[in-house]
């Protein structure tokens, strides 16, 4: 679960939250090389953290099987690159107030 950003649940349906099956996987996806993002299955991460529960049964989408699911490959790049951008900008912003500040998991 750690690896999974915590949004928060109060945007979820909390009847949702609480029928949610944590024995299904839940899905992720490639956004970057090696770098991988919750699309499927936040009612089960929101419960998981909820419940104390550790870990959760994942299925990993590489690039490229879910672009289908994605508006168009130019969406896609278009997240990688703001993706990118975030990441070099908060390294910057760490590196201005003298942190080492790996890359953001949001």
């Amino acid at each position: 679960m750690s690896d999974i950003p915590d949004y928060g649940s109060s945007g979820l349906n909390q009847a949702n939250v609480r029928s949610a099956d944590l024995c299904r996987p839940v899905l992720l996806a490639e956004i970057s090389p090696g770098r991988y993002n919750l699309i499927d299955g936040h009612h089960c991460a929101a419960k998981a953290r909820r419940d104390g529960t550790p870990t959760l049964p994942a299925r990993r989408s590489p690039f490229p099987r879910h672009v289908p699911f994605l508006a168009s490959t130019t969406a896609y790049e278009t997240y990688v690159d703001y993706k990118a951008q975030r990441v070099f900008t908060e390294l910057i912003a760490s590196q201005s107030l003298g942190r080492d500040a790996g890359p953001s998991r949001t």
